[in-house]
């Protein structure tokens, strides 16, 4: 199939005509691979894509009517953002078990240098920071609850709150439940591709693997060091609510799979 095959037969001209696609990028679910896929079936003049450090400023400062030529919006934003469209929207994103997520996320910080937290987990030069330490340091909310974060605000305004309550998880769920026309699960990625096939009317979801993947040799020093009877105990005390969010993703998740005739995972 050609590219402008591909295009005609996308999710925005197909299966949900006049309606944009919403990527919640969450940190470290894989969504740079899948970002990867969108523009595969989207002609990427029509993609917006947030960036890391200014991801509301950077959509804000688009007149609404420029903001209606995208045909999809990406990045690392918080859920609200269909507002600014004035259109009808579809959301997708990724979540990923609490505990994997933080140890991914803390290895990220630890290998890239470009990392906003890189300088502090590498304060001593000849030993980097324990990750005991890491979650434990406040030194960012990313490391708390942050898929429920991303997910329970009302106008795309980033939530930067210390603590956060059980009402925010039940409003992520709500947000979820009422606005994504599909999720996926970083553990459960070749389905949740095909899910996004299936649902999204996609015609290519071939992935070439996890492109931001840290460097292995990090990778297999930090699951040496770990202590596997404290760190996910330590991760999952600030991480209740996100719990709670993934295993209800879960749920929703094997319907989606029993709905479009997709095996459940062995």
């Amino acid at each position: 199939m050609n590219y402008f095959q591909r295009l005609k037969n996308c999710v925005l001209g197909r299966l949900n005509p006049g309606r944009k696609l919403i990527f919640l990028h969450i940190p470290k679910t894989g969504g740079t691979t899948f970002s990867a896929v969108i523009r595969k079936n989207i002609n990427e003049e029509r993609i917006f894509t947030a960036t890391y450090d200014d991801p509301v400023n950077g959509l804000k400062r688009l007149p609404p009517d420029l903001l209606r030529k995208y045909d999809c919006i990406e990045g690392h934003i918080s859920f609200g953002w269909h507002k600014r469209f004035g259109e009808r929207c579809s959301y997708v994103t990724f979540l990923r078990h609490p505990v994997d997520r933080v140890i991914s996320f803390y290895i990220h910080a630890r290998t890239w240098s470009n990392h906003y937290l890189y300088s502090e987990v590498h304060r001593n030069p000849e030993k980097p920071m324990p990750i005991e330490e890491f979650v434990q340091s406040d030194l960012t909310v990313e490391v708390e609850n942050c898929q429920v974060r991303l997910l329970c605000t009302e106008d795309g305004t980033p939530d930067f709150r210390p603590k956060l309550e059980p009402a925010d998880l039940n409003r992520a769920i709500h947000h979820l439940d009422g606005h994504f026309s599909c999720i996926g699960l970083m553990e459960e990625y070749p389905r949740s591709l095909e899910l996004m096939k299936r649902i999204l009317g996609f015609s290519d979801v071939e992935s070439t693997g996890r492109m931001n993947a840290a460097v292995s040799e990090v990778k297999k020093e930090v699951f040496q060091s770990i202590d596997f009877d404290v760190v996910p105990r330590l991760i999952l005390e600030r991480n209740q609510l996100d719990l709670a969010l993934y295993q209800h993703a879960r749920q929703s998740f094997d319907r989606l799979l029993d709905e479009h005739g997709i095996s459940r995972r062995n």
